[in-house]
């Protein structure tokens, strides 16, 4: 399939809306490039792997979208390139895997596939 070609992300307007809400410049670094080197260890082994490490916490992985929402706004596109977009679904799905992850702090569209814990 080319690029061209890849059908497009269910619930993206959302999930964007959702990641920017998150705010990593006040929770996790001052600012873009602050952002990008808090980020560096977990999108190298993400790049290096191609899965998102089991290490992240949630607010990393918060984090993440978030910079990649404003990666791809800052960019001016409309869409990510399908490397990103990948990188994007992944952590997503992370988020919403993740064990202190509760119904708020999921992304739009993405189910969780393991059961629910008790309490959320």
């Amino acid at each position: 399939m080319s690029d061209q070609a890849l059908p497009p992300l269910p619930h993206h307007a959302a999930q964007l809306e959702w990641a920017i809400h998150y705010d990593a410049y006040t929770r996790l670094a001052k600012g873009p490039a602050e952002l990008a080197e808090v980020l560096r260890p977990a999108r190298e082994q993400y790049a290096e792997l191609g899965w998102v490490p089991d290490w992240c916490g949630l607010d990393l992985l918060r984090g993440w979208a978030f910079f990649l929402q404003r990666t791809d706004h800052h960019n001016d596109a409309l869409t990510f390139d399908p490397e990103t977009r990948r990188e994007w679904v992944h952590v997503l799905q992370a988020v919403a895997e993740h064990p202190a992850a509760r119904w708020r702090d999921r992304p739009p569209g993405v189910e969780r596939r393991a059961p629910e814990p008790e309490g959320d």
